[in-house]
C-alpha cells in the first residue's frame, strides 16, 4: 500500500519559488535523494510506504516512512564502490542534511532537507 500527499509546493506554500542561479542543481539533488529514499523503502522494507514533503521557511523537507525497523547505514570508503549500497551516501552529498528515526507505531522514517536559498 502506498500513501502520498498530493499537494504541490504552490498549494502548500503560496508564493514559494525555486528559481535563480544554482536552483536546477538543488532541484536535481532533491529529486535524486527523494528517489533513493522511496526506492529503498519499496525494495527493502515492509509496506505501507508513506511520503511527506513540506516547506519550512526556505527549506524543503522530505520524509519517507516504512514499516521496517532496520535503519540504513551510511557507507564510507571502499563500500561506496557497491552500486547497490550507496544510496544514503548520495542523499548525504546532495542535501543539506539527512536524518532517520523510529516511526510512531513501528517502522522508521528517513528524511532530508534542501536549503532553497543555497546554490
Amino acid at each position: 500500500m502506498w500513501s502520498a500527499m498530493r499537494t504541490t509546493v504552490h498549494e502548500s506554500a503560496p508564493g514559494a519559488s525555486v528559481e535563480g542561479p544554482g536552483k536546477d542543481e538543488q532541484i536535481h539533488g532533491a529529486s535524486v535523494a527523494f528517489s533513493e529514499l522511496v526506492t529503498n523503502a519499496v525494495l527493502h522494507a515492509a509496506g505501507p510506504v508513506t511520503v511527506h514533503t513540506r516547506l519550512a521557511g526556505r527549506r524543503l523537507l522530505c520524509e519517507v516512512t516504512d514499516r521496517s525497523v532496520e535503519l540504513p547505514r551510511l557507507l564510507v570508503g571502499d563500500a561506496l564502490r557497491d552500486e547497490c549500497q550507496r544510496g544514503l551516501s548520495l542523499v548525504e552529498r546532495m542535501t543539506a542534511f539527512w536524518w532517520g528515526h523510529e516511526a510512531p507505531g513501528g517502522g522508521k522514517t528517513i528524511g532530508f532537507a534542501v536549503d532553497l536559498d543555497q546554490g
